[in-house]
């Protein structure tokens, strides 16, 4: 039987998918990590069928996940969900590898949809997500900017609109002053901070489910 291993920072949402894949008798083992360390541990341990993949873990870049998982595990598929919409990420992320991308506020039903079409080989999009590739074709100059990224243009832009609330980043220098170690500049190709942040979804101090 097929083995699925779920990786998500948060519990709830782990517990939920778990829940259904459960329900599916065809579906043995399923595991749980809530990290991106912890994601590569089990692939490290063992194989896997599935990964399904949280494109914004708090330790390391989702879209680094999967380039590891991909250059280090070929026979594993991986599909990601995300709280962000097909229309923000979707494209990238299956450029980059993923066999199919699914947006999180989908139903049950959709999800293990998904899953039986990637475990048997097919890439999954979604019925929005296959409306909006047809649309581009008649509107080719109609897309969000990011769609027209390299993807390590896109790897980049998901980390700067990454979580900024890991206060393990930071160091506090005897006087109290805190330090931080930040990255030298990136070329992003618009043209400022306040662009930049109009585009990327989880810019500033929030970030998706």
């Amino acid at each position: 039987m097929p083995s699925v291993l779920i990786a998500d920072d948060h519990a709830m949402m782990r517990t939920g998918l778990r829940h259904y894949l459960e329900q599916d008798r065809s579906i043995d083992p399923i595991a749980e990590t809530g990290s991106g360390e912890e994601t590569l541990q089990q692939l490290r341990n063992g194989q896997w069928d599935l990964v399904i993949l949280d494109i914004n873990m708090p330790d390391r870049s989702g879209i680094d996940i999967l380039r590891h998982i991909r250059a280090g595990h070929p026979n594993t598929r991986v599909l990601v969900m995300s709280g962000f919409s097909e229309k923000q990420y979707a494209i990238n992320v299956l450029r980059a590898g993923a066999f199919g991308y699914l947006a999180k506020d989908q139903a049950p039903e959709e999800f293990m949809r998904a899953v039986h079409t990637v475990l048997a080989g097919r890439r999954f999009v979604s019925a929005t997500l296959s409306e909006m590739l047809v649309s581009a074709l008649d509107e080719p100059t109609d897309q969000p900017l990011h769609a027209g990224l390299s993807q390590r243009e896109f790897q980049i832009l998901c980390k700067l609109a990454g979580p900024r609330e890991n206060e393990s980043r930071h160091q506090r220098r005897p006087d109290g002053v805190r330090a931080a170690q930040r990255p030298g500049p990136v070329a992003v190709p618009w043209g400022d901070t306040d662009t930049l942040q109009r585009w990327a979804p989880a810019a500033g101090s929030t970030r998706a489910a």
